[in-house]
């Protein structure tokens, strides 16, 4: 099923000070960054920032796409100055628009997600028509969404470089089709600018190709991502440990407390 998704003021964070500031963090992403479920001081942003002594600004939003990440960390670091950026990128698959909103008379960001799986369930008749306009086009061709990723991870390193920003990007969610990822990682690595990325930790994304994401990082397999589906005992357990539910894939408390803590250890180890 394909999902659209905009942002109202409840997907909005708070900006959080720190008693004995040395700077502020800009935190942005999706729903693994915006901290769904969870109190704005159990977010990974939240919990970094309190380790650093830093303020935090967290963009984070729910169920968004690459394009209005990018947009917002562009528009942020803009319009303000940060002493440290973390960006923890989404999904290649989701496609976003920016759309003025008559109700709230502003504009807002939404999404359209494809199934991970590639088996639509309960679709409206408005999402196959999106869908299939997309299919039949090849406007969701692997190659376009690697490309237009590696644009944004890119682009958005050189804009901090040339403006002197600290800036680490990480992925958060497992990024594309399950049955898909020999064919995104083999594009990966075609990239005219695989080699050129910096400061990404977990690069290349990947455990196959030596590299992780966030949710590898908590579900503990290195091989390939583990479907909620997997009967492995070990594979519950992490997940009830980490996970809001079987169900809900998105980190709990705990399992913020372990992406920060990573991210704390990279950031602070690098020369």
């Amino acid at each position: 099923m394909v999902n659209i998704r905009t942002m109202d003021e409840s997907s909005i964070r708070p900006m959080i000070t720190s008693s004995c500031n040395s700077g502020k963090l800009l935190a942005v992403g999706c729903s693994y960054t915006f901290g769904a479920e969870c109190d704005n001081n159990e977010t990974w942003p939240s919990i970094l920032a309190e380790k650093l002594n830093m303020d935090c600004v967290n963009l984070g939003q729910k169920g968004v796409g690459n394009e209005c990440i990018y947009s917002k960390t562009l528009d942020a670091i803009t319009t303000e100055d940060y002493d440290l950026v973390v960006i923890m990128w989404t999904e290649f698959m989701r496609t976003d628009w920016l759309r003025y909103n008559e109700k709230s008379q502003r504009e807002q960001w939404s999404s359209l997600h494809f199934p991970m799986d590639g088996i639509m369930r309960n679709p409206n008749p408005w999402q196959n028509d999106v869908m299939n306009v997309l299919f039949q086009n090849d406007l969701d061709d692997s190659k376009h969404q690697i490309d237009r990723f590696m644009r944004f991870v890119y682009s958005i390193q050189e804009i901090a470089n040339m403006k002197n920003i600290k800036l680490f990007q990480t992925m958060g969610t497992w990024p594309c089709a399950w049955a898909r990822t020999d064919d995104y990682s083999t594009l990966l690595i075609d990239s005219i600018y695989f080699d050129k990325i910096q400061k990404f930790i977990g690069w290349p994304i990947f455990p196959a190709l030596g590299g992780f994401n966030s949710d590898t990082l908590l579900d503990g397999k290195q091989e390939k991502w583990w479907d909620w589906r997997d009967p492995e005992p070990d594979h519950i357990a992490r997940r009830i440990l980490y996970r809001i539910s079987l169900d809900d894939t998105h980190p709990n408390p705990l399992g913020y407390k372990i992406i920060a803590e990573n991210l704390y250890k990279e950031i602070i180890n690098d020369k």
